[in-house]
């Protein structure tokens, strides 16, 4: 829950990427 693009509540699969 950083540098996550998405500003999603789901973002914290994103984080991953």
């Amino acid at each position: 829950d950083g540098s996550s693009t998405f500003s999603l509540p789901t973002a914290k699969w994103e984080e991953c990427l």
